[in-house]
């Protein structure tokens, strides 16, 4: 590692101005995934969002962006420092699970703004693994004349082998950021942006003057090796066959869990498909929140999950998994479901004792879903939000007030209350309760995290629009 920490020494290029091994890199990477140009990131995947949105900036007269309200907050970052302001397009909800835009109201949001529309960016897939029809906001998104842009965090693995998703850029997408971190396998922070053979994509001038101005000039030469190695692998005979190898287990986990009597959420929809390396495990019959099931899976059965909620946990599985950790899994969700929710111990710190009714969970993950659905009323543009002057509140006391900061549960990163918008009191009894059970919340300083209820936001005292 230290060997190869190197810098922008004659012969090794320069990640701001690639003309060398960097270049040529990047050139067998685009070719690998069918793009036109391959972007290397070493600031996450977050880097290259605000540089395709920055870039969507450029287009002459673009004032706003079409974003489903099931996105990371990386859009926030982009949007502030973008100028750009948000149009918010419903999320569907499909088998328990965000599943997407909603088509029809994304049809009439195109229709009705004509003028100063800079692009659409979708979130492919969720968190979850549940992918929608990318194909079809694609086609009306082209039709309206604007590019779309794919925050494919999750979606560096799809099209690589049978039974996972289409691709990004094979659906459709104008230009996409891949967490290779996520997926590939590469060190983390390490992402790659990719450019479409298409009329709506961002120019290579835009991105690369998009990229220099978010991006540091000391960028890391073991990030930029991770990626090259772990494309070169995952992308090649060998890295396919293992990646096949993890979807026939998880295939085979799926069935022993479900002979288990443990549920996996799955969605139903049409056009709706599911990354089948994610298993999205239902906590509510086994008398858990599904914040509780990972509490206790990690503390009594030394399994870490992905993330978690209200509803379920998710468990990612990959190539690196074999039949003992598939195993490990199985038989530790066995054991909570044999035991009954009275016998199960701690689940986590902060968190409600366990075989606790799922009734208020319940509540809770409407009021979720919900928020994710809609969002709360907006009041100001964020950047203008995030500039304005502020106080800092007790997010106990914050409802009625104007959010300065996004505010969002993590992991997935999908903020509950955006900058600008006036925070209800559904919003702020469900950030409290995301706390009080163990959760963390980006966007809140929490002094004592014994004591949730006195966390303090920052408050807008700017105008209204």
């Amino acid at each position: 590692m230290f060997r190869d920490d190197l810098t922008e020494v004659p012969g090794l290029d320069d990640l701001s101005a690639p003309s060398g091994p960097i270049a040529a890199s990047q050139v067998r990477t685009a070719e690998a995934f069918g793009a036109r140009d391959a972007y290397y990131l070493v600031q996450g995947t977050t880097g290259g969002l605000v540089a395709l949105l920055l870039a969507a900036a450029r287009r002459p007269g673009a004032a706003r962006f079409i974003v489903p309200r099931y996105c990371h907050r990386a859009l926030v970052s982009a949007s502030i420092l973008a100028g750009l302001e948000p149009v918010f397009c419903r999320s569907r909800f499909d088998g328990g699970l965000p599943a997407g835009p909603d088509l029809d109201h994304l049809r009439s949001l195109l229709a009705a703004i004509p003028d100063g529309l800079a692009a659409v960016v979708d979130t492919y897939p969720s968190i979850h693994g549940v992918a929608h029809d990318l194909g079809a906001v694609a086609e009306m998104t082209h039709a309206a004349g604007v590019p779309l842009l794919v925050d494919g965090a999750h979606a560096s693995l799809f099209g690589l082998a049978g039974g996972m998703p289409p691709a990004p850029l094979a659906a459709g997408a104008d230009a996409v950021v891949l967490s290779a971190h996520k997926g590939l396998g590469s060190l983390g922070q390490s992402s790659i942006l990719l450019a479409n053979h298409s009329p709506f994509a961002p120019t290579n001038t835009d991105l690369m003057a998009c990229l220099r101005l978010v991006s540091t000039t000391s960028p890391s030469y073991p990030m930029l090796l991770s990626l090259e190695t772990a494309i070169s692998h995952r992308l090649g005979p060998a890295g396919r066959a293992e990646l096949q190898q993890a979807v026939s287990l998880a295939a085979q986990v799926r069935e022993r869990l479900r002979a288990a009597g443990i549920t996996v959420m799955q969605p139903l929809g049409p056009g709706t498909t599911a990354d089948p390396l994610r298993l999205d495990i239902d906590a509510w019959p086994l008398g858990f929140s599904g914040m509780e099931l990972a509490g206790w899976l990690r503390e009594q059965a030394n399994v870490q999950v992905e993330a978690a909620d209200w509803r379920s946990v998710l468990v990612i599985l990959g190539p690196g998994d074999s039949d003992r950790t598939a195993g490990r899994l199985v038989s530790a969700l066995a054991r909570v479901r044999s035991e009954g929710p009275c016998r199960r111990g701690s689940a986590g710190q902060g968190a409600p004792a366990a075989g606790e009714s799922v009734a208020g969970h319940a509540t809770l993950w409407a009021e979720q879903v919900d928020l994710l659905s809609c969002g709360q009323p907006r009041v100001l543009c964020p950047r203008r939000a995030w500039f304005g002057r502020r106080s800092r509140v007790s997010l106990a006391v914050a409802a009625g007030r104007i959010a300065a900061e996004a505010l969002a549960p993590y992991p997935p990163g999908v903020p509950a209350v955006w900058p600008g918008e006036t925070m209800t009191p559904s919003a702020v009894a469900t950030l409290l309760a995301v706390l009080s059970g163990g959760g963390s919340v980006h966007g809140v300083d929490l002094p004592d995290p014994a004591r949730p209820g006195e966390c303090i936001v920052e408050v807008c005292e700017e105008e209204g629009l």
